[in-house]
């Protein structure tokens, strides 16, 4: 019966029908005498549908294990950015079960990825499992990409270097560049909801691109 299950089910999270796969990965992820964290891994390596992928993280984290640990590692070798970028994302997610594995598998390549959404997601995985000693190694590789020119890259760099506190803050304001100013008038604006400053500090880094 069990075989059967898992069978149908590996068949559905294959469907053209995001729905079906959408279903599949929620029964997958409820139910817990099945194994099927390896076809859940490829999968989202590939789900084009953004609430699939979702659904699939679901699943994957509801029975964390080195087992699972050991699938995702693999991933982060994946040419595919999407399957990088997802790996990233659980690990964010599964932060309180492994921080130190997780903070051990995640280097300087992910973190400085030319693709955003790998890049990102790695910032966000990082500052979750980054044990405090480490978050002045955390600081300087982050400093380094201050000169991304996306604003979702900009924003998502700001809340990492918020989460990291103090550290962060004085790292920056030691820097005196225009770059670093935009940063820090984003962190405060993010954490006031100040609109202006944050126009503001676009100017900043707009204008930093070209005299730096």
């Amino acid at each position: 019966m069990k075989k059967n299950k898992e069978e149908t089910l590996r068949n559905a999270l294959e469907s053209p029908n995001p729905s079906t796969r959408l279903r599949a990965a929620l029964a997958v992820g409820s139910d817990p005498h099945l194994d099927l964290s390896e076809v859940l891994v490829a999968r989202y390596a590939e789900e084009p549908d953004f609430y699939v992928r979702e659904m699939l993280t679901w699943a994957l984290i509801q029975r964390p294990s080195n087992a699972l640990l050991n699938e995702l590692r693999t991933q982060l070798r994946n040419p595919l950015p999407q399957a990088r970028a997802q790996t990233l994302h659980i690990f964010s997610k599964l932060a309180g079960f492994a921080p130190l594995e997780i903070w051990n598998l995640i280097s300087e390549d992910e973190l400085h990825s030319p693709d955003t959404d790998v890049a990102m997601a790695a910032w966000r995985a990082a500052v979750a499992v980054a044990p405090q000693d480490q978050y002045p190694r955390l600081v300087r590789s982050l400093i380094t990409q201050l000169d991304r020119a996306e604003p979702a890259a900009h924003k998502a760099l700001a809340r990492a270097f918020l989460s990291l506190g103090q550290e962060a803050t004085a790292a920056l304001e030691e820097l005196s560049s225009p770059l670093a100013r935009a940063m820090l008038l984003t962190m405060d604006s993010m954490d006031s909801g100040d609109q202006e400053n944050i126009s503001a500090a676009q100017r900043v880094r707009n204008a930093g691109r070209f005299v730096e």
